[in-house]
């Protein structure tokens, strides 16, 4: 395929401006990108042959092969992000959970850039759990159901607190884990603190939790703005949990 995905410049604005203040932001400074952008690399097959075998492992396997034989180390690196013009159907970003390596098909906005690199992070997706009239009982999974996480269908929204706890974004000591009835005060999600709490941890069974959060960013949202959002979170790395508690309305 001839031309370029996007230019270096638009490539570099993406990680070194976009998705780096996305991140800076939202570690409260504990960690930042800056990007090294390589030339367009030609790899072995054509485009056409990668699009029929939807085989985009094969496609990161050749790329990483191509950059080697050009002198780039793919080693040296915290995280690699493939760019490419769209070629696979049915989804705009791949990437690993835990470990690094990413595909962005064709869809270069910062919001799917930022989601990708939170799999590399080591987080699953933001789902909402469906529980009919009820706020956590028996019910189904909605993938990407949680509308205020990057990791859902967020559009640039901060990682849920639970999230933020397993990055060490939000530590242990900004963490109540609550026995007790009590009146307990959590700070804002988005801001950092000196001193205090960015979550309340309720421990439900020897799977879940659930994690009550403040959110203050998302100034459309009157519930977000006064009251608690609330997840669960589990004792194994898996998707979290966005519950509806006012399930009646």
């Amino acid at each position: 395929r001839p031309g370029d995905p996007l230019s270096q410049a638009a490539a570099e604005d993406l990680i070194n401006v976009q998705v780096n203040q996305f991140y800076v932001q939202n570690s409260f400074n504990k960690t930042s990108m800056t990007a090294t952008v390589t030339p367009t690399l030609r790899l072995v097959r054509t485009q056409a042959d990668y699009a029929a075998s939807e085989d985009f492992v094969a496609l990161k396997a050749d790329a990483y092969a191509v950059a080697e034989a050009a002198g780039i180390s793919t080693t040296l690196h915290h995280f690699i992000i493939l760019a490419f013009a769209t070629t696979f159907s049915g989804w705009s970003g791949q990437a690993y959970v835990g470990s690094k390596g990413a595909w962005l098909n064709g869809d270069f906005r910062m919001r799917v850039a930022a989601h990708e690199l939170g799999h590399n992070y080591g987080v699953r997706h933001a789902n909402f759990w469906n529980a009919g009239q009820s706020i956590s009982g028996g019910g189904t999974n909605v993938e990407y159901g949680n509308p205020f996480d990057v990791m859902g269908k967020g559009q640039g929204s901060h990682f849920n607190a639970w999230f933020k706890n397993i990055f060490d974004w939000v530590p242990a000591s900004e963490v109540l884990t609550v026995a007790t009835s009590g009146t307990y005060r959590v700070f804002a999600l988005e801001q950092p603190i000196a001193t205090g709490a960015h979550g309340l941890k309720i421990p439900r069974d020897v799977q879940r939790d659930y994690w009550i959060e403040f959110r203050q960013a998302l100034t459309g949202n009157p519930r977000l703005m006064n009251g608690a959002s609330v997840n669960f979170g589990y004792a194994i790395n898996a998707a979290s949990h966005l519950l509806d508690m006012t399930p009646d309305d």
